[in-house]
């Protein structure tokens, strides 16, 4: 390592009014001086046993260069021996304006004009509150007052004061240096790597608890980046080490002896395991190695789930109380500390963002319908219990390839995932947490897979998801038996759900059997055809009745579908009255957009390329009219095409099997006759329509954005410039 002097210690610089961004930074890591017993009155997330430690993270932002200028703050407090965590940002009317501008470039246009859509009334976007009074910064000295909710100052006789206010509680806290002020991992970076703690917690009607223990201050200029890791901790040895690593700089490490010299050198952060948010859909590495000369250690956030909404953008870090072990100059070392995540928060493909819910969603399934033969997994799925006497060694196996395998061919070919992030959101959109409710994922993907293998026989269909499908492998007899088995996962899973919650149990059962007929009702239309409503439109030039057929066909099969799983997600979050029945007019309105656009982008060719896992795939334009099926853009050509035209048009569809050349001129003549603008204009007027009145019901929150975008992506998908 190299050795750099040890930095005066010195109060902290005035604000600088040309830094474009700044950045104040307090962790604590604090324990209470005696403790009390927990209270009912206040709930168990508030109560603290005898020494119990809290991690306290506050973090200030200022953006100078914004006009207006753009303030926010944050704080989290981790109780890592109950594995609880809560957060709290709040952000002003500059803050606002930062979101709108960073979404307008390079942001997918769904969600871009969800964002703007939302910010129109100049408040954040929650879980983000709007500061209750003006950013207050001094000149020549340090001292932050945002909005009366946090204050950070440094008083003339040194050390720093620190300020957090909540709706349901208060944190005071006083810090004395123990070791002189440093630079930090950075070129204008300060810190000040281990003061001594002293705090008291403040809730309504209780005394305040007092706590003592260590802390952190950090303050970077110009600290704006696309994402970075940053690690602070204090070691058992009395050594401090802080790691960064950023869009802008390559990893350093700092460490600071227990005599304040400071070193740094060259690291390497390297990731390890995972945690992925349902919430947001990132993805953190919650474990890190830190490598430098001299310094080996393994970095581990305490508990899942310690994840903050950012401010100045759309999207969430993880901000997670931390351990670390691993050696220091050849000696074992220990301690605590702090570890954040921001990764890139920027949506530029809203299918591509989606799709990341796979892989939570395959984890479900996987939970249900595993890899090999297991006995527990075959009993539930069977409906007995294991210690029921039935011979399962006997039949395990055969079961697995009967009802396990058929699912796991199509389920392993998972498509975008739209559908289960529509169940987990209608959830989140309320501000109810779908962490404990993941196994809501595999419902609605088992729904869809198990539906797609029925369908598959019904239509005689050679090929799902880029291979072959199920009945291809398995046999007809497996693929109707195993695929209405698939239906039957529901009740095993909402029993594990619910299982002291008979009345919401039996409300998920009415929504489930309620989409399970809409399905099946648009499913038999669809089998059936549109042959004899799209002749008399022909005929007679009217399109009433065509277009109505093929509009409740896609809104029972389709929108019935996605309005299924956005009942489960809202149900489970206690929606009832008027708010459900908005959730589910919208959601059954998204599906019926996604099955018009999907109409139109099989006469346009833009589906995936061939071999993109989870798509359809179409070398050529037409496939539906190959395969003779009235479309919404055929029925709404009817009123835009002469109608010898349409003879002509509607020959070459009813007779299947056209080549490609005769598909080809189809899509040309309903594309140039106006009946695609007029398709997709429709499919966005449904979405329009039906998210209004919900709008109005629901909070401005990031999944209320998300929801709207998903909705906007049905209606446009593949389509916008």
């Amino acid at each position: 390592m190299t050795l750099e002097p040890t930095v005066e210690n010195r109060p902290a610089p005035a604000v600088e009014a040309d830094r474009a961004q700044e950045e104040w930074r307090v962790a604590a890591c604090l324990r209470a001086e005696h403790g009390e017993e927990h209270g009912e009155e206040h709930g168990e997330e508030h109560g603290e046993e005898h020494g119990e430690e809290h991690r306290v993270m506050l973090t200030f932002l200022a953006h100078r260069h914004a006009r207006p200028a753009a303030h926010a703050c944050g704080w989290s407090v981790s109780v890592p021996g109950r594995a609880a965590y809560r957060a709290r940002t709040w952000s002003d009317g500059g803050a606002v304006e930062l979101v709108r501008l960073d979404v307008s470039t390079g942001w997918d246009p769904h969600v871009r004009d969800a964002v703007l859509e939302a910010c129109s009334g100049g408040r954040p976007i929650a879980p983000d509150l709007p500061l209750p009074g003006p950013a207050a910064m001094a000149a020549g000295r340090l001292r932050l007052d945002f909005g009366g909710v946090a204050e950070l100052s440094a008083p003339a006789e040194g050390g720093y004061h620190v300020v957090v206010r909540g709706e349901d509680e208060t944190w005071k806290l006083r810090l004395r240096p123990l070791k002189p002020a440093v630079r930090g991992a950075g070129p204008d970076v300060e810190l000040l790597p281990r003061l001594a703690a002293e705090a008291a917690w403040h809730r309504p009607g209780r005394a305040p608890v007092p706590m003592t223990g260590l802390a952190l201050y950090q303050r970077a200029r110009d600290a704006a980046d696309d994402h970075r890791t940053w690690i602070a901790l204090h070691l058992d040895n009395g050594w401090d080490v802080v790691a960064a690593e950023t869009s802008r700089r390559p990893a350093r490490v700092v460490l600071v002896a227990p005599d304040g010299s400071r070193h740094e050198a060259a690291a390497r952060l390297e990731p390890g395991e995972r945690w992925t948010s349902a919430r947001t859909l990132n993805a953190y590495p919650a474990v890190w190695r830190i490598e430098a000369p001299g310094l080996s250690l393994r970095v581990a956030a305490c508990f899942a789930g310690q994840e903050r909404q950012t401010v100045f953008r759309l999207g969430a870090l993880l901000e997670a109380a931390a351990t670390v072990e691993g050696e220091l100059r050849g000696e074992p070392v220990r301690g605590d500390g702090r570890l954040e995540v921001l990764p890139v928060n920027r949506i530029t493909d809203f299918e591509g963002h989606v799709e990341r819910l796979r892989e939570l969603t395959h984890a479900e399934v996987v939970r249900l319908y595993p890899d090999a033969p297991d006995r527990a997994a075959i009993s539930a799925l069977a409906g007995l219990a294991p210690a029921s006497g039935w011979p399962a060694e006997v039949v395990t196996e055969p079961l697995h390839r009967a009802l396990v395998a058929p699912v796991r061919h199509l389920a392993d070919a998972m498509g975008k995932g739209w559908r289960s992030y529509a169940a987990v959101a209608a959830m989140e959109m309320q501000g109810v947490s779908s962490e404990p409710y993941r196994a809501l994922l595999a419902l609605a993907e088992l729904m869809h897979t198990a539906s797609l293998m029925v369908d598959d026989v019904e239509d005689n269909a050679p090929v799902r998801r880029g291979r072959p499908a199920v009945h291809q492998v398995f046999g007809q007899a497996t693929a109707i038996n195993t695929g209405t088995h698939a239906y039957l996962v529901f009740d095993q899973v909402v029993r594990h759900l619910l299982p002291d919650d008979p009345g919401r149990r039996l409300r998920l059962y009415q929504a489930y059997l309620d989409g399970m007929r809409r399905n099946h009702a648009g499913q038999a239309l669809d089998i059936l055809g549109h042959h004899d409503a799209m002749d008399a439109a022909v005929a007679t030039g009217d399109a009433v009745t065509v277009l109505e057929r093929v509009r409740t066909t896609h809104r029972l099969k389709t929108g019935g579908m996605v309005r299924g799983v956005g009942e489960f997600g809202a149900i489970l979050a206690g929606a009832q009255g008027e708010l459900l029945d908005r959730i589910s007019a919208y959601f059954e309105a998204v599906g019926l957009a996604y099955q018009i656009t999907d109409d139109v982008a099989d006469l346009r060719a833009v589906l995936a390329a061939p071999g993109e896992p989870g798509s359809r795939v179409a070398r050529l334009p037409g496939e539906d009219i190959r395969e003779g099926k009235v479309t919404y853009p055929l029925a709404l050509a009817v009123a835009r095409l002469p109608r010898h035209r349409l003879r002509e048009v509607w020959e070459i569809v009813r007779a299947g099997n056209a080549d490609p050349a005769a598909a080809a001129q189809v899509a040309e003549a309903l594309d140039g006759c106006g009946a695609v603008a007029a398709a997709l204009e429709e499919a966005r007027r449904a979405v329009d329509e039906a998210w209004q009145p919900l709008q109005a019901l629901l909070p401005v929150n990031h999944h209320t954005v998300m929801i709207r975008a998903l909705g906007l992506y049905a209606a446009r998908r593949h389509l916008d410039e």
